[in-house]
């Protein structure tokens, strides 16, 4: 192998691997395709002045031009950062990025800690439900979060950061940086093209109300080419609003789909089943699809024509069921 090309390689710390550092070096991999290898011990004064060597969570040091991206040099009194905050950042997608929540809990989980993150939480679930800080069950809120992230990790994520634990040298041979190269261009290619779809939503979306709740309409088949669920929640949980069903083009038929959202108990798509307009309404209610395209102010009638009488709203965390 060509010097200059065995001169490119990363550095991160050994010991107990976190998704931070993994993902962040996985990133890097995907930026650089000369970087062979990773070790994981500290950096020396000379690697880290040389930007042909990533030096990741490790060093003190954050120098993009240098490829240094550690952030344990920070104050305790810093806003939430880690090195994929800093690895996001030099690939100009951090802002995009931090509407994942998946971003922003990993940022605060790596900096603060499980028990800040929960706490954080559980203040979420409070101001929603009006809870007082001095309520009785705040506290409990607050080691209920936090036992979920102690003691509740993804077993497949488990398994890959032990992998990388007990690994000294990732060299481009081995399987584990093949999966690693793997999951740095998946995650590049999600977070880039979910600007893509956060965009293309909010030039189609429009939110009315329709009865005691209101409807987001997604009625342009240029929707139905691309998978936007998951940036209609974030689309969903950003506006605040009191959503209870998003229509959409039917991927399977000629007409619209209407979703229940979050399993809103004020609609239930089994009471217009046998309309001549629905092809489809699921035995649970909570989805339906119409024959054909119809105008917005049909697709509102049949939504008030689904509306359950006397019920209490639910909290919309985004989901459709």
């Amino acid at each position: 192998m060509p010097e200059n090309i065995m001169k490119k390689y990363i550095v991160t710390h050994a010991g107990v691997s976190h998704r931070d550092d993994f993902l962040s070096c996985a990133l890097a991999l995907t930026l650089d395709s000369g970087l062979n290898r990773i070790e994981r011990r500290d950096p020396t004064e000379a690697e880290l002045d040389d930007p042909n060597v990533w030096c990741i969570d490790i060093g003190l040091r954050h120098e993009p031009h240098l490829h240094n991206f550690d952030h344990h040099q920070l104050s305790k009194d810093a806003a939430p950062a880690c090195s994929l905050t800093y690895i996001l950042q030099h690939m100009g997608i951090l802002e995009a990025s931090r509407r994942y929540n998946w971003v922003t809990m990993s940022e605060k989980l790596d900096s603060k800690g499980p028990f800040v993150v929960a706490e954080g939480l559980a203040n979420e679930v409070a101001e929603t439900i009006s809870l007082d800080d001095d309520d009785y069950y705040l506290p409990i809120l607050k080691v209920w979060f936090a036992d979920r992230f102690t003691n509740n990790m993804n077993p497949i994520e488990r398994v890959v950061l032990d992998m990388f634990y007990s690994s000294s040298v990732v060299s481009f041979e081995s399987p584990l940086f093949d999966m690693m190269l793997l999951i740095g261009r998946d995650t590049t290619k999600h977070l880039s093209e979910g600007k893509t779809k956060l965009d293309l939503i909010a030039k189609h979306a429009i939110i009315e109300q329709v009865g005691d709740f209101q409807v987001m309409s997604l009625m342009a088949h240029e929707l139905d080419e691309v998978d936007i669920w998951e940036e209609v929640d974030i689309t969903v949980r950003e506006s605040k609003a009191d959503i209870a069903v998003i229509v959409s083009p039917d991927s399977r038929g000629d007409g619209w789909q209407l979703n229940r959202l979050n399993d809103d108990p004020r609609v239930d798509f089994t009471l217009i089943k046998d309309r001549d307009e629905i092809v489809f309404a699921h035995v649970s209610g909570f989805v339906a699809t119409t024959t054909a395209i119809f105008t917005s102010d049909k697709i509102n009638e049949l939504i008030l024509a689904a509306t359950v009488k006397s019920t209490t709203p639910r909290i919309n965390s985004g989901a459709c069921n």
